[in-house]
């Protein structure tokens, strides 16, 4: 893992790393956005997207499997590694966050 906040010459300008879980080694930062103050929705459950197609309402998130968070907002988008997968991205996420002391 590359050390948190050490952007790279590829990564969007001004961007950083999230100071607990860093990145994945080898990736970019392709996309960075932080808002003082706005609101997000986090998946927490399963969703029928395929349903949410059929109703033209992919941007939906007013069900129950949605977490709706307000306040500071960062939102980082990451390009992998040639030959990883994200789901291998998001357990190592996991881990770092498993790893710090709780709150």
């Amino acid at each position: 893992m590359a050390f948190a906040g050490l952007a790279r010459a590829d990564d969007v300008r001004g961007s950083a790393d999230d100071a607990l879980v860093g990145r994945y080694e080898g990736s970019s930062i392709i996309f960075y956005k932080v808002s003082e103050f706005d609101d997000a929705a986090l998946l927490t459950a399963p969703v029928d997207y395929n349903a949410l197609l059929q109703r033209n309402a992919v941007d939906d998130r007013s069900g129950d499997e949605w977490l709706k968070l307000e306040g500071k907002i960062t939102q980082i988008r990451y390009s992998a590694p040639q030959g990883r997968s994200s789901l291998e991205e998001f357990f190592r996420c996991a881990d770092q966050l498993w790893q710090l002391p709780p709150c």
